[in-house]
């Protein structure tokens, strides 16, 4: 086989192992968040329909 031939064969078996072993590695490295517990903004109004205050509540939900 000519040197040309043989680089292209290299290139090849590399990407057909790099990219499989790459993604293994990066599975086990890399942990994904865990998924966030509901929550709902909830807002104080006065009587005149403002906002007056801004209140997180974690767990709640969609609260109406």
């Amino acid at each position: 086989m000519a040197e040309q031939d043989w680089f292209v064969v290299g290139l090849l078996v590399g990407l057909l192992v790099g990219v499989p072993i790459g993604w293994l590695i990066a599975q086990a490295l890399v942990k994904l968040p865990p998924a966030q517990a509901p929550a709902s903004v909830v807002f104080d109004r006065d009587e005149q329909g403002r906002v007056l205050a801004i209140h997180y509540v974690p767990g709640a939900g969609r609260v109406s």
